[in-house]
């Protein structure tokens, strides 16, 4: 990741460093373990979004980027697809 995660709450509570330790845990003990080559990923979640990311202004809208996990299987390309 290029450093520019940031997920944080309305009331401005960061959880950045949660979402990439919980990114971590479900690449080593389920990706890795199972041998996962591709991955079907919930739209505009910050941790699963595959395109777009909601923008952080709590307004419903929607900018492009990837959630923390999808970046993560992104640079040790594995397949995303975002459910429909």
């Amino acid at each position: 990741m290029d450093g520019k995660a940031l997920v944080i709450d309305k009331k401005g509570n960061n959880y950045t460093k949660i979402f990439i330790e919980g990114a971590k845990i479900i690449f080593n003990n389920v990706v890795k373990k199972h041998n996962i080559r591709r991955a079907i990923l919930k739209s505009g979640s910050p941790s699963c979004g595959v395109n777009k990311i909601y923008s952080g202004e709590f307004n419903g809208k929607k900018i492009k980027g990837c959630g923390v996990l999808a970046a993560i299987l992104k640079i040790n390309n594995i397949d995303k697809i975002e459910e429909l």
